[in-house]
């Protein structure tokens, strides 16, 4: 989001800006997982502007790091890693994101957490401007996207990528969602070191 945002506001300072699963705006179904969250780590009880007791468990925190994992991967592969298997009348796919969101309120602030949903819901390319702010898009844009990302759909930063002077789009068809850019590093590395390589200055060696 940062990097799209340095390519109007710094025009003639960024050469080359490599788009990774985003989109010029968060659309409304990111905007609603985004409220989910927000709202439970500040409806919990224990919350109290973020200064909580000593050694309290935050499980406002906890929910929306479980929300915000359902976003990162696909239908498919939760069906294919959990299989709907159980232990003793608590389904794996529970204890999974039960996991994930007590490792998260171990070593997270809540505040910080929210500060960075906030910051998520806010982001527009189109906010404050009065023209299309792919026309004042200079850089090169390599832009990425990865098949089943729920909150960030290729097809607009596709859009985007083609509206720009100097644009490029890549899908990425992964059933990782928007994790795959994470996790298959294989699938894509290869297209930022191609673009990288394209500007590499010659360097003479000293003897």
């Amino acid at each position: 989001m940062q990097a799209l945002e340095w390519g109007i506001l710094h025009p003639r300072f960024m050469k080359k800006i490599f788009a990774l699963a985003v989109t010029p705006a968060l659309n409304d179904y990111g905007l609603a997982f985004n409220h989910i969250g927000i709202t439970a780590i500040e409806q919990d009880p224990d919350f109290n502007g973020g200064d909580y007791p000593p050694g309290t468990r935050l499980k406002g925190l906890e929910v929306a790091r479980m929300v915000g994992m359902v976003t990162y991967r696909t239908s498919e592969l939760f069906d294919h890693r959990f299989q709907r298997q159980e232990k003793e009348g608590v389904y794996n796919v529970e204890s999974y994101l039960d996991y994930q969101g007590v490792k998260l309120g171990r070593r997270f602030d809540p505040n910080s957490y929210l500060t960075l949903l906030k910051a998520m819901n806010s982001h527009d390319l189109q906010r404050g401007r009065d023209h299309d702010p792919a026309d004042s898009f200079y850089p090169e844009l390599i832009a990425i996207s990865y098949e089943g990302d729920l909150v960030y759909p290729s097809a607009s930063l596709e859009a985007f990528a083609r509206s720009v002077p100097k644009g490029r789009h890549y899908f990425i068809p992964t059933k990782f969602g928007h994790d795959g850019f994470l996790v298959e590093f294989e699938k894509w590395g290869g297209l930022l070191s191609s673009h990288l390589e394209e500007n590499k200055p010659l360097v003479s060696r000293v003897k």
